[in-house]
């Protein structure tokens, strides 16, 4: 939900403003919230109020930085349809705007939130042809893969990340797209080819932190094709949680810490994988491994966590942790109905998409 207003951030106010105070007063209201209700209710609020603003015909650079403010509150209310009226309101009114690029990247994680896979690619795209010298032109590229992925395009989506390794030879990036590769072989159903990436990065990468995480990676997936560890303990409220992983339904289970900076990132991708599928489908099991239980139940109330969650409670050394020899996060597993791990952490975004798209398959499977 609404934790920061990026968008709004880098868009400079010139002075203060109405704009700047009602962006005050939401940062207090989430400082006040207590739940994800909370949240969403500021959220809504600060939205109207904008909205009333920009009605008013304020000057050229705060209606730019009240549409795009706006969009960013629409988005996070999963309001995508009023979203993009934002983003297109933008654009007419200030197609010369610095920060034309940045609005293109949100049009298109917002289009693909909303399932609009190939408007959002043509959103990348559009980046990637008017403003070929904008910093952000190799995530661009990267999101036009990811698009062509979850369009089901597979095979545009592995050459997109070839052509993509090949334009950037010898650099850091080049490892990034070959990491990228590895993770889209794994949702293709080519984990064995995706491995070997990981082990030419091993062998072959010069930056140290990139080796590191390949190898990471590589002992994760050691995963795949087996059964899970028995997960079973209390809950926040004392109550016995167990996971039962081979009873005839698909199974996210994930290990969370509300102190890592991706904590609200997959409660949001939880969140959508809970409405997408059928509970009679698709089960979503949570291991925390936060010592503070207090401060946690206070965490998972603002992030909207409806599912179970087990309390491990000692860092990577709790039991559960310490079962898959978790060492840092995140760390998704994804479950088949005979109950064996078939994806880890097959996500690369908070829209859900690719991690959807690997449940739809196991779903499928008779």
């Amino acid at each position: 939900m609404i934790a920061t207003l990026t968008l709004a951030a880098v868009l400079l106010a010139q002075g203060p403003s109405p704009l700047d105070t009602i962006i005050a007063r939401h940062g207090d209201a989430l400082r006040r919230a207590k739940t994800y209700d909370d949240l969403t209710a500021a959220a809504r609020a600060t939205l109207a109020e904008v909205v009333k603003f920009i009605d008013s015909k304020p000057d050229s650079e705060s209606g730019a930085r009240a549409r795009a403010i706006a969009c960013e509150i629409c988005a996070d209310l999963e309001d995508y349809d009023g979203s993009e009226a934002h983003a297109r309101a933008f654009f007419e009114g200030w197609p010369k705007h610095a920060q034309v690029p940045t609005v293109l990247m949100n049009l298109g994680q917002i289009r693909l939130a909303a399932g609009r896979d190939a408007q959002a690619r043509e959103s990348f795209q559009a980046l990637v042809r008017d403003f070929p010298t904008d910093a952000r032109l190799f995530e661009a590229k990267l999101r036009i893969a990811q698009a062509f992925l979850c369009e089901g395009r597979d095979d545009d989506a592995l050459k997109a990340l070839a052509d993509l390794r090949a334009a950037y030879k010898g650099k850091l990036e080049e490892w990034a797209t070959v990491l990228q590769q590895a993770l889209f072989l794994l949702i293709t159903g080519k984990p064995g080819d995706g491995r070997a990436l990981l082990e030419e990065t091993v062998r072959s990468c010069p930056d140290g932190a990139t080796v590191k995480f390949a190898k990471q990676i590589l002992a994760a997936w050691l995963w795949i094709g087996k059964p899970p560890k028995p997960v079973e303990g209390l809950n926040l409220k004392g109550e016995a949680v167990k996971g039962d992983f081979a009873r005839g339904k698909v199974t996210v289970l994930y290990f969370l810490g509300a102190s890592f900076p991706d904590f609200a990132v997959e409660a949001g991708v939880m969140k959508r994988l809970a409405r997408r599928f059928a509970a009679t489908d698709v089960s979503i099991l949570a291991v925390a491994i936060d010592k503070d239980k207090a401060k946690l139940e206070t965490d998972l109330a603002r992030a909207g966590v409806a599912w179970p969650v087990v309390l491990d409670g000692d860092g990577f050394k709790g039991p559960i942790a310490s079962a898959y020899g978790i060492d840092d996060l995140p760390m998704v597993f994804v479950i088949d109905r005979k109950g064996l791990v078939r994806y880890v952490n097959p996500i690369f975004s908070d829209h859900a998409r690719e991690i959807g798209r690997c449940i739809q398959t196991l779903i499928s499977e008779k």
